[in-house]
């Protein structure tokens, strides 16, 4: 699932006149739209043009929602049918402001079995090595520490630093390849784009590396791009601590965009909260 591509170049055609956005590619619709300042009209032709879709039987086409709640956010269904029906859970959000939320959801390492591959697949290769970096040869683990962080700590001030930021990491694809190439050496909060969701995200690591433990998480996040629009970021996160025989410890970050998180964005205005108290959250 691909980041938002919609920037604040045309954020002020939705936001001041209500417009919604129809891109038919075929085999994908992508539909953009501020969920606070879209005409009535204009919604209505929407659904009734996902109805006449789901009439006729394109139920194989995927419908990208990109809407504006505070911050640009994509969604992704199978169907005009499972599209209409989130547009409608949506509307209901209307006259609700957003908040700048950050929710880190700690879950048994058991979820794993749940997550995209490149997360169980580090966990099997971190096992299988018992911890230590220098065993773990093979081109599938270097797919892994592709779309991967690793950081070690900086002895000076005590603080992490990038060791190494994958080319498919998700925070490559936040700030691009210029980013990327600038950034190793430096700490998160130092030269990211939101120091604050930098500085919360990362209050985790000295704790995984202390304890010894891989410890799987699900994120949902207000982003702030510098020179545009904020995003929303939803994904699952396993911490690995790496030994080496004749270097320093290194701490493994796989995070891999997740659309349902156990903790729903945007869920019903209606919806029982009582099972969110039972989780083991942190939030910002």
């Amino acid at each position: 699932m691909g980041l938002c591509d919609v920037s604040s170049f045309y954020g002020p055609y939705f936001s001041h006149f209500g417009m919604i956005k129809v891109i038919d590619f075929g085999h994908t619709v992508d539909i953009h739209w501020d969920i606070h300042n879209t005409e009535p009209e204009a919604m209505n032709a929407l659904c009734d043009y996902l109805l006449m879709m789901a009439f006729a039987d394109k139920r194989r086409c995927r419908i990208a929602l990109k809407f504006f709640f505070g911050a640009w956010n994509t969604e992704l269904y199978d169907s005009p049918e499972f599209g209409l029906d989130r547009i409608n859970l949506l509307n209901e959000h209307q006259k609700i402001n957003p908040k700048k939320d950050i929710i880190i959801a700690n879950l048994d390492l058991s979820n794993i079995t749940s997550s995209h591959s490149h997360l169980k697949n580090s966990l099997d290769f971190w096992n299988k090595s018992n911890g230590v970096l220098d065993s773990c040869i093979n081109p599938e683990f270097d797919n892994c520490l592709e779309h991967s962080l690793l950081y070690n700590m900086e002895p000076t001030s005590k603080q992490f630093v990038y060791n190494r930021i994958g080319v498919l990491s998700l925070t490559a694809a936040l700030l691009g390849d210029s980013w990327r190439y600038q950034s190793v050496g430096k700490s998160p909060t130092n030269c990211a784009s939101d120091d604050i969701y930098e500085a919360f995200v990362c209050s985790d690591y000295e704790a995984v590396m202390e304890s010894g433990a891989p410890k799987l998480d699900h994120i949902h996040s207000y982003y702030q791009v510098k020179g545009d629009d904020p995003l929303w970021i939803s994904y699952e996160r396993l911490l690995l601590p790496w030994s080496q025989s004749n270097a320093e410890d290194l701490l493994m970050c796989v995070s891999m965009r997740r659309q349902n998180l156990c903790v729903p964005f945007l869920k019903s205005v209606t919806a029982n909260d009582d099972f969110i108290d039972q989780m083991d959250i942190k939030h910002y």
